[in-house]
């Protein structure tokens, strides 16, 4: 049932439920509410809980009698709780007595004011009112600061999607490693059950997140993969960086937020946790590093190994790939590398002379 009568327009789309057994109760209270609501009624906790599952969005507060049949007060506000409703819409519990007890319990399950019998219209409707143009105001703040955040999460998402490319495009044979990195993680994902674990969006945030760290970072992750590199001439003048690359993350609004950055903290906490005491304990559990960082790392391993060997006389892929299911360079997951078999003819293609 419900009561319209004209009056302050703004407040005319919204609706005050009013959940009492007693006909005389629920006038009165539409009297004092109902030129500025939209009134609805219901004679006990179980209408009312039917009407509040249909979620009107325009509902604004729930003046809740305490004493009715078929469930009362504290029985309705038990499952109101139990189901999630109401969460951002005040409860009024009507009683005429002081108990305490019940005042504790009532508070407990989410009231957040009482209306005493006899009911004085005047602080009943300022009460009331008073308190739902609170929570409005508070939902209203929350909505600007969710977009001001989701604006700093937008900012913070370019300039690091930004920074990220300026840095894989800083050169020819750079542009290329992340474009055959790229292809072997989509190789190994191919028909892989690790492939349900990842999105596309996670994919390509997880390797703007290593472009932002130093390839250098990406090698220390796995010692055997650090000392084969160091025991090239070619490769002495790669070095390990500092934290600049995270500090410059860490500065930025809001970066905690942003998957890139926890991705690229990932990679560099465990770059620093084998420079600081692993790296000379020999092969890595496959079990201590995430599974997407372990498929990352496998990536730069075969791209790595491929492309190096793939400027010589005599490339011969199925060596590389021995030495990477012989744990020659630590473990990996099962799944990853029942993956680099599935596909690795698919990876060799991209080290054939064109």
């Amino acid at each position: 049932m419900g009561v319209n009568v004209s009056g302050d327009q703004k407040n005319l789309e919204k609706t005050i439920l009013i959940v009492d057994d007693t006909e005389l109760n629920r006038e009165i209270l539409s009297i004092i509410f109902s030129v500025d609501y939209q009134i609805e009624f219901a004679n006990n906790g179980i209408e009312a809980l039917k009407i509040i599952r249909e979620k009107d969005p325009n509902l604004v507060a729930v003046l809740l009698d305490y004493q009715m049949p078929e469930m009362n007060g504290l029985e309705f506000l038990r499952k109101v709780r139990e189901e999630g409703l109401l969460k951002k819409v005040p409860v009024f519990l009507i009683t005429a007595g002081d108990d305490d007890t019940l005042a504790q319990q009532s508070f407990e399950l989410g009231v957040m004011d009482f209306i005493k019998r006899p009911i004085s219209a005047y602080v009943v409707q300022r009460r009331v009112l008073s308190i739902i143009e609170l929570y409005e105001t508070r939902e209203k703040l929350d909505e600007i600061l969710k977009k001001q955040k989701e604006q700093i999460k937008e900012l913070v998402a370019g300039l690091i999607s930004s920074l990220s490319t300026a840095l894989t495009l800083k050169d020819g044979p750079e542009k290329d490693h992340v474009r055959r990195l790229r292809l072997i993680i989509t190789a190994l994902l191919d028909n892989s059950p690790v492939s349900e674990m990842f999105g596309h969006n996670e994919i390509n945030e997880i390797i703007k997140a290593f472009r932002l760290l130093d390839e250098g970072e990406v090698i220390a992750l796995w010692p055997p993969l650090r000392e084969t590199k160091e025991e090239s001439s070619q490769e002495k003048d790669i070095e390990v960086n500092d934290s600049q690359p995270l500090s410059l993350l860490d500065n930025l609004p809001n970066s905690p937020d942003s998957p890139i950055f926890t991705y690229a903290r990932a990679v560099f906490k465990n770059q620093r946790k084998k420079e600081a005491g692993d790296q000379g304990s020999g092969h890595e559990d496959e079990n201590e590093l995430p599974i997407w960082l372990q498929l990352i790392v496998l990536a730069e391993l075969i791209d790595y190994l491929s492309y190096k060997q793939s400027k010589q006389d005599g490339f011969d892929f199925t060596k590389i790939e021995n030495r990477i299911l012989n744990n020659e360079f630590g473990s990996f997951n099962p799944h990853l590398l029942e993956s680099f078999v599935q596909n690795s003819k698919n990876i060799e293609i991209l080290y054939q002379p064109k």
